[in-house]
């Protein structure tokens, strides 16, 4: 059995909660994309409802591609740091270290989180099809 030095499994502890919390910020950052992308469609919605006019504005009729490049790009950008993520964990793995941390909550967060967008996408659509 090979011995291993307590300063480098430190240094891997201390790698994959940096990885852990680096993902956390990344599933913020794209969750406020999608409830941006999402918002802004209600928003633009509520504005035609209350001004009524009857040409709509050229922004009005940009909006739900706006809205629906947000919700996209979150999700995309979820999808890109889920698979940084998982690369790093792998390459921190070694068969001696018996602590790695599971990535599956981390994984049910992100499979919510693309369902989430998902459906603000097919909310969109049916608005504005």
């Amino acid at each position: 059995m090979k011995t291993t030095n307590v300063t480098t499994e430190l240094a891997k502890e201390r790698n994959r909660e940096a990885a852990e919390r680096t993902l956390t910020s990344w599933i913020q950052s794209c969750l406020t994309l999608i409830v941006f992308g999402f918002a802004f469609d209600r928003i633009v919605n509520a504005f035609n409802q209350t001004l009524r006019r009857a040409e709509p504005v050229p922004w009005e009729r940009a909006a739900p591609y706006v809205a629906l490049g947000a919700i996209g790009l979150g999700m995309f950008l979820l999808t890109l740091a889920v698979a940084a993520h998982r690369n790093q964990m792998k390459a921190l793995e070694q068969p001696e270290y018996g602590n790695a941390l599971s990535a599956e909550p981390f994984a049910l967060a992100t499979g919510a989180i693309v369902l989430f967008g998902l459906v603000a996408a097919v909310f969109v659509l049916i608005k504005w099809l």
